[in-house]
């Protein structure tokens, strides 16, 4: 419990579950976000081992919609393997945090955008959490 604190006490911004359909691409990865804040995002992609390298950048897409929303600065913050709940589990999943680098005022106005449209509305109601 201590820990989970520690990490809430660390985030700024809270986060938000995003609706099916969000993706990110960082050049290297590609994968299905999870969730996102102002300040990063979380998404699951399949490991292929053969990736070279950290993009140091990433786009964000909603499929079927015209969003996209490019050339955002970021870091990784964590890679680990994720519970993979597909019946075929030969695939390896990996869950994939990252920050987000400064970014510029049109992006983060599309973020907000992003946030409002496309994440659970009531999570926030019903818990918080921050990144």
């Amino acid at each position: 419990m201590a820990a989970q604190r520690d990490m809430q006490d660390r985030r700024k911004h809270r986060r938000f579950p995003v609706k099916k359909g969000a993706f990110i691409d960082n050049g290297t990865k590609s994968g299905m976000i999870t969730d996102i804040s102002e300040g990063g995002l979380t998404f699951r992609y399949v490991d292929r081992k053969a990736w070279n390298g950290e993009s140091k950048q990433l786009t964000i897409v909603f499929d079927g919609d015209d969003f996209q929303l490019d050339n955002i600065p970021c870091r990784t913050i964590s890679d680990f393997f994720a519970p993979n709940d597909q019946p075929e589990k030969s695939a390896v999943i990996r869950r994939h945090g990252i920050q987000f680098g400064k970014l510029t005022q049109g992006q983060q106005e599309r973020l907000r955008h992003f946030i409002r449209k496309y994440t659970d509305p009531g999570f926030g109601e019903r818990q918080l959490a921050y990144t």
